[in-house]
């Protein structure tokens, strides 16, 4: 379940579209492998993070590289 182009980032942050909620009472954490950098997508800056903000434009969004893997393919349960 490895995703490596930006239409796999888009699917998996399409999941996310049922957490929605008003964007000033929400905001985001993004903490990627440091593997996932520019190098993983052919020099491309920012890959991960400008899909994020294609699909919530107004969710405030901070996040890290890091070393490890932590929270791998983890979504929230549904309320619905």
């Amino acid at each position: 379940n490895h995703i490596r182009t930006r239409e796999q980032i888009r699917d998996k942050l399409n999941e996310l579209k049922y957490l929605e909620t008003n964007p000033c009472l929400s905001f985001a954490i993004q903490i990627s492998c440091i593997a996932r950098g520019s190098n993983y997508y052919n020099d491309e800056q920012n890959v991960e993070c400008s899909e994020f903000r294609k699909l919530f434009p107004n969710t405030p969004l901070i996040g890290v590289f890091g070393n490890g893997e932590l929270g791998h393919d983890y979504l929230p349960k549904s309320n619905q």
